[in-house]
């Protein structure tokens, strides 16, 4: 079992994340991460923030190490 998660991701350059410093109290984000909870958060800050040069992307997070699935320690995978 994962859990998704919505980062702003740069369309141009490889593993470039957006990580606002002012986040807006409407949109659902996660403090620590920054990563927004719904793919129409995410997509709403791009357009609020006019930021046409990223994208939204969904990453998986195993809830048990809260790691990215690729890097899972526990291999709790599905």
């Amino acid at each position: 079992m994962t859990i998704t998660y919505y980062v702003l991701a740069h369309k141009y350059k490889e593993d470039i994340f957006y990580d606002p410093t002012e986040i807006n109290d409407e949109t659902p984000f996660l403090e620590e991460t920054k990563f927004a909870l719904t793919r129409e958060s995410a997509e709403k800050y791009i357009e609020e923030n006019s930021l046409s040069d990223y994208t939204v992307m969904e990453i998986e997070v195993c809830p048990l190490c809260d790691k990215v699935e690729d890097d899972c320690w526990c291999g709790n995978q599905n």
